[in-house]
């Protein structure tokens, strides 16, 4: 079963499939969805952290 993805936007690509999306729903909050099985990892709470850590390779999805 598939969840939706209202709320979702996606803004990036982690380059194996997976998508970064912020949550315009409450906390706008960083996710990465994975299309293989539906799921959403919390990756961060802002974008900024979100930028800091995939640059200096601290993020790994």
């Amino acid at each position: 079963m598939h969840l939706p993805v209202d709320g979702l936007v996606f803004f990036a690509d982690a380059g194996n499939g997976a998508q970064f999306a912020i949550s315009l729903r409450g906390p706008q909050d960083i996710f990465a969805w994975k299309h293989e099985d539906d799921s959403r990892t919390w990756i961060d709470s802002t974008v900024m952290d979100y930028l800091h850590g995939w640059m200096t390779a601290e993020l790994n999805v």
